[in-house]
């Protein structure tokens, strides 16, 4: 399967744990150029040995990236915005042969968790320290929906 699978590219998007290694498998045994590889979760020591095997300059993206993400492209009070972002990043990926429609599907519904946290309840259960608490609250919902 080399000679059909060497040189396209792929996208993994957090769903199984499994990321890692598969990407590490198909980019080194059969010659595949990865994206991006998303983990839903990412213990660093635990794989340390896969994230090594990956080619230099692989974005490895777990939940807690993706909650940085919203955070930093201001999606919770833009989504429109951050949408637009992924419907421009969807064009240069298809006209790359890229399709990541399911993945802009699970970026969405990512997102919807992460919006759907009730900051207000959030403060008021930790007036000390809102914003690390905000964070925590979308990571566990993001982690909860992916």
């Amino acid at each position: 399967q080399r000679d059909v699978l060497a040189g396209r590219s792929v996208f993994f998007f957090p769903d199984s744990q499994l990321e890692i290694p598969i990407a590490r498998f198909l980019s080194r045994e059969l010659g595949m150029r990865l994206l991006e590889v998303g983990t839903p979760y990412l213990h660093r020591d635990h794989l340390a040995q896969e994230l090594q095997w990956l080619p230099s300059g692989t974005a490895v993206l777990n939940a807690a990236g993706l909650v940085d993400l919203f955070h930093r492209s201001d999606a919770y009070r833009q989504r429109e915005r951050f949408f637009a972002l992924c419907a421009a990043a969807h064009c240069v990926a298809e006209a790359n042969g890229v399709d990541f429609k399911a993945a802009v599907k699970r970026l969405n519904h990512a997102l919807a968790a992460a919006s759907g946290v009730d900051g207000g309840a959030v403060a008021r259960a930790n007036p000390q320290n809102i914003p690390e608490a905000l964070r925590r609250a979308r990571l566990e919902a993001v982690l909860r929906a992916v």
